[in-house]
């Protein structure tokens, strides 16, 4: 059994989804942590469900939390679904992962530098 994801410790991966930039961990992220540790700023979770005929390929994005075929979390800093959206298909053009990876802390930062706030972390 995997062990939680250390979102101090531990690198996430830059995706590109929907058009945004988000941080995709393969593991399931504490939403409570997200939400207690990183207060300075707004941060979205979402959930990454996979097919059922390939479970390890993310088929949708959605709010809720990921039971079965789950394949990771994304934390962005804007919205990804609609409010009245529970959950969105992945195209094939939608997500894009390039490799790099980055701390949340050095998210956050860059989150914040966005809306003119300098962070003290």
């Amino acid at each position: 059994m995997k062990k939680r994801f250390d979102l101090f410790e531990e690198p996430l991966e830059i995706v590109e989804i929907f058009g945004e930039t988000a941080l995709f961990a393969d593991a399931r992220v504490s939403a409570h942590e997200l939400a207690v540790f990183f207060r300075e700023i707004p941060l979205n979770m979402y959930y990454l469900r996979g097919s059922d005929d390939d479970p390890g390929i993310p088929a949708t994005v959605e709010k809720n939390n990921v039971t079965v075929n789950f394949v990771g979390n994304l934390v962005s800093d804007v919205p990804l679904l609609q409010d009245n959206e529970s959950y969105k298909e992945i195209g094939d053009l939608d997500l894009h992962f390039h490799g790099d990876i980055m701390f949340m802390d050095e998210y956050v930062k860059i989150c914040l530098k966005k809306r003119g706030v300098e962070c003290e972390r």
